[in-house]
């Protein structure tokens, strides 16, 4: 119990300092519907009823809400659900086939930081989700990812409650490690960058969202190999972007210099 209570602290803890620049992670959604929300500053836990179905969101689900904190979407990395908790309009089947008919059945994704939610730069309603899929790797046990996919959701479709217009867009294609999805924002305060991590590497694929949509993932190498046991793990920026940590269970972890301008990262 005392673990639960030290979890919830340190979620509220970092709600409130992000909630201190906008709203977009007032909500989160956990296994089985659970939801914290952290309107008015203060935390309140507790189950959407009558909400749970056998599609998610499962352990790894990400959410997002508007400027003022009102939930809009969310997903666990097969399927996404709109503010009523119900199934997004064409928001079904977000994956692979492969990983429908392997990982989904149950609604769980299984990858932490295997998705991720980015609003458009300059266009309102317009949103992106991110997120893995997984296949078989032929000379490794576990299933990892071999693509990268985008998600394009207009939120003035359906009477605000959304539409997936772009889907199952590839944007990278090669055997990436399970996880390391992870965005920070642009030194302009306006763009994205988004990262995540080549399999059994030391190679980070970058790329800037702008005004124009997504460039080209770039493909940098640094810091340690991880060999045969690169089973998945996480990143994660510093609040100010110049920092990058990556961690995995089996090779520890690694500090990195971000160029937040230029896209660049530095073994530190």
């Amino acid at each position: 119990m005392r673990y639960l209570f030290f979890f919830i602290i340190v979620c509220f803890n970092s709600a409130q300092e992000l909630n201190s620049q906008s709203r977009h992670d007032n909500i989160w959604i956990l296994n089985q519907m659970n939801v914290l929300d952290f309107s008015n500053n203060e935390l309140n836990v507790y189950q959407k009823e009558n909400a749970f179905s056998s599609y998610g969101p499962g352990d790894y689900s990400t959410s997002i809400c508007d400027q003022e904190g009102n939930l809009l979407f969310f997903g666990g990395g097969c399927h996404l659900f709109n503010k009523e908790y119900e199934l997004l309009l064409n928001g079904d089947s977000i994956n692979s086939e492969e990983s429908l008919n392997s990982t989904c059945g149950s609604g769980d994704f299984p990858a932490a930081q295997a998705n991720l939610i980015l609003p458009h730069p300059f266009k309102e309603s317009i949103y992106y989700y991110l997120n893995q899929n997984m296949v078989r790797v032929i000379e490794d046990e576990f299933r990892m990812p071999d693509r990268l996919f985008c998600q394009t959701i207009d939120m003035d479709r359906d009477e605000g409650r959304g539409e997936v217009i772009v889907k199952n867009e590839v944007i990278l294609s090669d055997t990436l490690s399970r996880g390391y999805v992870q965005a920070t924002s642009h030194s302009n305060g306006v763009n994205w960058w988004i990262i995540t991590n080549e399999y059994k590497s030391n190679c980070f694929y970058i790329s800037e969202l702008n005004e124009k949509g997504f460039t080209s993932f770039s493909k940098q190498c640094t810091g340690n190999i991880l060999g045969n046991e690169d089973v998945g793990g996480q990143i994660i920026f510093s609040p100010d972007g110049r920092k990058l940590a990556r961690i995995n269970s089996v090779y520890g972890w690694e500090l990195f210099d971000f160029d937040n301008t230029n896209g660049i990262i530095e073994k530190k």
